[in-house]
């Protein structure tokens, strides 16, 4: 694994993550400073003026709980319990630098390990150049900001990667560990446990006799969302507290199907233009993943194709479509899908090119309206008129 720093492909991918990163940061901030606050609802709380522009939304209750624990007195309206606990305790050990320090540099720390762990998971199952060009859309899409923002979804890559890496080398104890990290990030990390635990029998060939105690590793992944759950009930004497928090966001757990329903039922209730385009770009980006999924499943392993299918079934399953793109930032292997689909022809290339550069387009307007807590972008434009 060490001779990886001396891979030039992969020194040129993070040089190109650097370049991102301190393009993302620069935009997130200037824009904050920028956007008048009439236009905007950007919090304002924190000191710092390098942290303040990136302490919007779920940071909020990040830093709450690094802070204070889970309680219930985060919000009028709802409670921290459904954030989960491994980023909060992160900022919680680095805190001597400052809480929003802190929170503001895991992330880009782990950015780049992600990058790496993504990296050397690929590199020898597809080649190099299709696992650069699985980076390379990775940071294309248009909630690839929050790879840099004060969120998880770089902690999580990196641990759901590391998670596979491992597994394909058959090393249960390091998969079983970095696994537990990857659910103490983010409920979806359960969404590994099938695929691991299918890589862990197809490697006893699928027979009974051949199991041996490893099998308990592959079942940490499971025992980080009991231990999230054993922590409620110890501290707060209910061990579904989470699913009470994610109820106040209107998640509930039903049939997938109704994820569609309610959707398409706030599409045509709501007068918010934001709020009728983000449910639309919502559900074409679901279809499209989904799409991808289906169409490439006999030539990805299975094992990634279980974890995007438990991935989705889990997100559907919430009754709510709100936030799929960010989740869908982490499902690599459809990057790596589509990295193939560019190889087919030179007019793949240049549609997959093409569709990643408008892409790239909403990112940019996303980040912005992020760090501003949601634009009013109507009124905004007004102003900008003659």
């Amino acid at each position: 694994m060490l001779d990886m720093f001396k891979d030039e492909n992969l020194k040129n991918l993070l040089i190109i993550l650097l370049v991102y990163k301190i393009f993302i940061l620069s935009l997130g901030t200037i824009t904050y400073y920028t956007v008048p606050e009439e236009f905007s609802h950007k919090n304002t709380e924190l000191e710092n003026p390098l942290t303040r522009p990136w302490h919007q939304f779920d940071t909020i209750a990040y830093l709450n709980i690094a802070s204070k624990g889970y309680n219930y007195e985060y919000g009028v309206t709802t409670t921290n319990f459904g954030w989960y606990p491994l980023y909060p305790l992160l900022i919680r050990m680095f805190g001597a630098i400052g809480y929003d320090i802190a929170a503001y540099l895991i992330p880009q720390i782990f950015s780049f390990l992600a990058v790496i762990s993504l990296y050397i998971l690929l590199k020898n199952q597809i080649g190099t150049s299709l696992t650069k060009k699985t980076v390379f859309y990775t940071m294309l899409f248009p909630t690839a900001y929050f790879l840099s923002a004060m969120y998880t979804e770089s902690i999580f890559l990196f641990f759901s990667c590391m998670t596979f890496y491992f597994a394909s080398k058959e090393k249960w104890a390091y998969a079983g560990i970095v696994g537990y990290f990857a659910v103490l990030t983010r409920f979806i990390g359960l969404a590994m446990f099938i695929p691991v635990l299918y890589m862990y029998l197809r490697s006893k060939k699928f027979r009974l006799t051949s199991l041996d105690r490893n099998i308990f590793f592959v079942f940490l992944l499971p025992m980080a969302f009991i231990t999230f759950m054993l922590y409620h009930y110890a501290a707060l004497g209910n061990p579904f507290l989470q699913f009470y928090t994610q109820g106040n966001f209107s998640r509930t757990i039903g049939l997938p199907h109704m994820s569609f329903v309610n959707t398409f039922s706030e599409i045509f209730t709501t007068g918010s233009v934001f709020v009728v385009f983000y449910n639309y770009f919502n559900v074409i980006m679901t279809l499209a993943f989904l799409s991808i999924m289906v169409l490439y499943w006999k030539k990805t392993p299975l094992e990634y194709n279980l974890y995007v299918l438990f991935s989705f079934i889990m997100i559907l399953s919430s009754g709510i479509l709100a936030s799929v793109v960010r989740f869908e930032l982490v499902m690599f292997p459809i990057f790596m899908s589509i990295a193939k689909i560019s190889e087919i022809s030179r007019k793949s290339r240049f549609i997959v090119s093409f569709i990643f550069v408008m892409l790239f387009a909403i990112q940019i307007i996303a980040l912005i309206n992020h760090v501003n807590g949601e634009i009013d972008f109507k009124s905004f434009i007004k102003t900008l008129m003659p």
